[in-house]
């Protein structure tokens, strides 16, 4: 009997291709007396991130007209390891297996076996050759989403999860949230097998870090006593600084409606491809060339392939510094206490780098936070074009305010935890630490999963319970009509319109025909938020040709529909016939299921 690959129960061949992870759907070692739970009565978050990933967890607990989901993040058994965090690395051996998370970033070295920081290349061209096969970022990021699937349905004893929500950077245009669906659905996900009327659905990153915040406000407080009293609408300035991107995110909040807080973006920094990871490779070649100046070695005369491992080994080695760094930091600075320029230093040391054309002797480096905050400077000053202060000025500006405008700022993630970047933004917005305006995440590495947790039980019950946002489209969508040698503009869908589009939210308008005794009309539909055609990009076209040429200007009427799948159907008429009427669909880029089924046999190495 051929095997049904969109069945759990048929994709047992993963451990041969997961190495020590075992099946994503191994039974475990739990009392026979143990049932079973629903996964529909759970509900779930993934942060898949640059460099590190996380699936959390929560459930409904209720005390009359009072209830909390309680997010936590769910452990990832990892070869000898077991964290909360799954790094976003995949290791493919020369046996063909895979090793997934800290194991495979153990051997990362090896620049050849090694896929890591993808997200940052879904929805391009980048394809990895690893062991004969050719894998794309989806590819990978289906991996890494299978992986902590698996961990989940263990850690909860549940069947298998079908629907879930992803944190995406809010800044992620469609085609790389397209290829975050894609490998949510390689990965096992299935959305029409999960709670009723539920899809998988992404979250923008930092809302996701605001919810956590606002959940861990309403925790404290009932309306007093709280960290943020948002009776009255206050601007929020979210600062999500990754390992891998750098999102600034502008919101109104208030309290009140049905999901608890009125939600309202304001503005949003561009795309960037900034994160820990360029921190980290910068101070990395920074202790790079300290070691080759101990060793007497010119770099320049080092061969490609040697420096190459060489940066990835001080990479790594640069990543434990500053995270050692700046726990000293705030330690002396009392969490929070005086001092701009701390007496601290953390001893940097590597052993047996065996490293070509180096001698092999150890590296001993003593990092002071002075010197680190030097070799930071051009990624914190505010002159500087490609610094995290320059994104946020860069964001106020394009979105009409000012830091005046601005009530309170809230960090979140990984890089966020560095003093010098709190710094930065202190002196940006000339706030001091303790006037109640710079605001933290209570778990700055776990609340965008967190925060995912909690969008998804507001989802799972129709935006009527919790706090949440409904689904909005993320870029806007526009008509190009080109006749008589001119083009013209309309958009369809703006950008952070609610999704669906209901019957009576369906838009009409209409245009002119170019009379002259043409008998065709050119219709091309682009997503995008720009107003010059070259930044836009073509989704789909259509010539419509008419039976009769148009001796008049005539109206065509035009109609617009959106479900939350956001495939877009346009229709449109002559006015004067009706019953001439043409249609395009525009659909999200999603695989069918065909395709879905065959990239798991093919990713996965199961059998036809």
């Amino acid at each position: 009997m051929p095997l049904d690959f969109s069945r759990r129960s048929d994709v047992h061949a993963w451990h041969r291709a997961a190495g020590d992870i075992g099946p994503p759907w191994r039974a475990l070692s739990t009392p026979s007396a143990l049932v079973k739970q629903s996964a529909q009565e759970q509900f779930f978050g993934i942060d898949l991130g640059t460099t590190n990933s996380l699936v959390a967890w929560g459930k409904v607990t209720r005390r009359g007209s009072v209830f909390k989901v309680n997010p936590r993040a769910i452990e990832v058994a990892q070869g000898p390891y077991r964290f909360d965090f799954l790094p976003s690395v995949v290791y493919f051996d020369p046996g063909g297996g895979m090793l997934v998370g800290q194991p495979a970033k153990d051997r990362s070295q090896d620049v050849e076996r090694v896929c890591r920081s993808v997200k940052l290349k879904l929805g391009t061209q980048t394809r990895y050759r690893r062991n004969g096969q050719v894998y794309s970022p989806t590819d990978i990021s289906a991996i890494i989403l299978a992986r902590l699937k698996q961990a989940a349905e263990q850690d909860r004893n549940c069947d298998a999860i079908q629907d879930v929500v992803i944190t995406v950077p809010a800044s992620f245009d469609t085609d790389k949230r397209v290829e975050t669906l894609n490998a949510a659905r390689i990965a096992f996900f299935d959305p029409a097998r999960g709670t009723a009327g539920l899809s998988l659905h992404l979250l923008d990153e930092p809302t996701a870090a605001l919810l956590a915040f606002l959940d861990d406000q309403k925790a404290e407080g009932e309306g007093e006593g709280t960290i943020v009293d948002f009776r009255e609408p206050r601007n929020v300035l979210i600062f999500d600084f990754g390992g891998g991107t750098l999102d600034v995110s502008i919101v109104q909040v208030q309290q009140g409606g049905a999901a608890g807080f009125h939600i309202v973006p304001l503005g949003l920094s561009r795309y960037t491809e900034f994160g820990g990871d360029d921190l980290d490779l910068h101070l990395g070649v920074h202790l790079l060339m300290a070691y080759a100046e101990q060793q007497g070695v010119d770099l320049a005369g080092v061969d490609p392939h040697t420096l190459r491992i060489a940066r990835r080994k001080f990479q790594e080695i640069a990543e434990r510094a500053k995270i050692d760094l700046n726990t000293r930091v705030l330690d002396l600075r009392g969490l929070g206490g005086d001092g701009r320029a701390p007496d601290a230093a953390a001893q940097v040391e590597a052993l047996n780098l065996g490293l070509p054309g180096f001698a092999d002797t150890p590296f001993h480096h003593s990092l002071s936070a002075a010197e680190f905050a030097e070799v930071m400077h051009p990624f914190l000053d505010p002159a500087s074009g490609e610094s995290a202060v320059h994104y946020v000025v860069d964001t106020l500006s394009r979105s009409g305010l000012t830091r005046d405008d601005i009530d309170y700022v809230l960090v979140t993630g990984g890089c966020s935890q560095l003093w010098c970047v709190r710094d930065s933004l202190l002196d940006c917005f000339g706030f001091a630490k303790d006037d109640g305006r710079f605001l933290l995440c209570l778990d700055p590495i776990r609340a965008i999963a967190r925060g995912a947790v909690i969008q998804h039980h507001f989802l799972a019950t129709g935006c009527q319970e919790g706090i949440g946002v409904p689904p909005t489209l993320a870029e806007s969508i526009k008509l190009l009509v080109t006749h008589d040698e001119r083009e013209s503009f309309v958009t369809l869908v703006h950008a952070g319109d609610l999704l669906p589009m209901k019957v009576d939210d369906v838009r009409a308008f209409s245009i002119s025909t170019p009379g002259r005794g043409e008998r065709q009309l050119a219709f091309r539909i682009f997503r995008g938020d720009s107003n010059a055609r070259e930044h836009l990009t073509e989704l789909t076209s259509k010539i419509v040709r008419f039976d009769q040429p148009q001796q008049r200007r005539e109206r065509i009427v035009c109609s617009i529909d959106m479900g939350a799948d956001k495939i877009l159907n346009f229709h449109a008429y002559l006015e004067s016939r009706a019953q001439q009427r043409f249609e395009l669909s525009v659909d999200d880029g999603l695989l069918d299921d065909d395709a879905v089924i065959e990239a798991r046999r093919r990713i996965f190495s199961l059998p036809r």
